[in-house]
């Protein structure tokens, strides 16, 4: 029998780089990645790999497995019974081999992404043989993002409530908009009387979104203000979030209001698109997605402290190779150029202006979209296209 202190200095020996190894990895972010399918520049989508994940369990058993043979081994050895070590090598060496040619070149290949240098090696290797295909495109970079974005204010909420909500999105703004898609502003709150208050707007640099109580008021509606904001501010980038039109789509208003001004710095003169496949014929001709980042999710938000704010996709909706790999913020099942439930995408074919509508899209939803008739900006981009005939309405399939 081997002296004590033998015993603490093998097995210390023989674990301790093993410890130390688990301990590099890193278990959160990167794990979550590795068990993902791979996008063509080596990066992670949103479907889960089941064959990665089986690969992983695998490695993880045969590891430990392989470990504990180790330590056993280790501990017989010391303590003298030499053939009961030859046994149990004897046993396992079948095992051993024939695991080892089968099963860890693929467990460990699939493992190396945990690391930083596995994981930017594969990356690189991608990105060479495929930059080509991913290139960035001039098209999203918006021209005249506005340097200030003022809220005119009409509406029964609070300059409290209001505040509060600003400062949830402008958060949105700095930490998860503007990394993705290189936009960002400076979110004012003001106080509008009537449509035809005075409103401190600079008409070199800033925006404006108008905050309302009802679309159709007569005198405080979307027809007040479209009228009074083309003749005082024209060339202003501007929006419109109605209360009651919020209610119709069962949306809090600060989910509304967010959609707004992220897509307003997307951008601000609600003019680009973007080539993308035919919903209803994908062997047909590309057809020009308008670049809108947060209609496809319109349903969809999450949580900056008490405050609901929007979700919205990312670059690689529409196609583009961005910062993300996902192609929503929010990580949830959406296919490029799709719509996810309640949500939608217009687009323009040759036959003029067509919508491709998500599953389960609201009849209040719809009666929304109608309320707010040309205050919305897929509208006033449909009377500029100048479409031939009526949109036509797509039932959009979410994958």
């Amino acid at each position: 029998m081997s002296p004590w202190w033998l015993w603490c200095l093998v097995f210390a020996t023989f674990n301790l780089p093993v410890v130390g190894f688990l301990g590099s990895v890193p278990f959160g972010r990167r794990l979550n990645d590795m068990l993902k399918e791979k996008a063509p520049d080596g990066s992670a989508t949103d479907a889960t790999s089941y064959s990665r994940v089986s690969g992983a369990l695998g490695a993880i058993m045969i590891a430990s497995f392989f470990w504990a043979t180790g330590n056993l081994v280790l501990g017989l050895a010391l303590s003298g019974d030499v053939i009961s070590v030859k046994t149990l090598l004897g046993a396992v060496s079948v095992f051993f081999l024939i695991g080892s040619a089968l099963f860890l070149p693929y467990a460990f290949n699939q493992l190396k992404t945990l690391f930083p240098w596995g994981a930017n090696a594969a990356v690189a290797m991608a990105q060479a043989s495929g930059e080509a295909a991913i290139a960035p495109s001039p098209v999203f970079q918006s021209a005249g993002v506005p340097a200030r974005l003022v809220i005119g204010n009409l509406s029964s909420v609070t300059d409290a409530e209001l505040g509060a909500t600003l400062a949830a999105i402008q958060i949105q703004i700095n930490r998860d908009f503007q990394p993705e898609w290189g936009a960002t502003t400076i979110l004012v709150a003001q106080q509008m009387t009537s449509p035809q208050s005075t409103v401190q707007i600079d008409a070199a640099q800033d925006a404006i979104i108008y905050l309302g109580d009802e679309a159709q008021d007569p005198s405080s509606g979307i027809d007040s203000l479209l009228g009074h904001h083309y003749l005082t501010n024209p060339g202003v980038p501007f929006g419109f979030v109605f209360l009651d039109a919020c209610d119709r789509r069962n949306l809090e208003w600060s989910v509304i209001l967010s959609h707004e001004v992220l897509e307003l710095l997307a951008d601000p003169q609600a003019s680009l698109r973007v080539a993308g496949p035919d919903p209803t014929n994908p062997d047909a001709i590309a057809v020009a997605f308008e670049l809108e980042v947060c209609d496809a999710t319109e349903m969809d938000s999450y949580l900056i402290g008490t405050v609901k704010v929007s979700n919205f996709v990312t670059q690689r909706y529409f196609g583009r190779n961005g910062k993300s790999a996902a192609t929503n913020f929010c990580r949830l099942p959406l296919q490029p150029f799709s719509a996810r439930p309640g949500g939608y995408a217009q687009y323009h074919d040759s036959d003029g202006v067509q919508i491709l509508n998500g599953n389960h899209v609201s009849q209040g939803q719809l009666g929304a979209r109608a309320m707010m008739g040309q205050g919305r900006r897929n509208a006033r981009r449909a009377a500029a296209a100048a479409p031939r005939r009526a949109p036509k309405a797509t039932i959009g399939k979410v994958l």
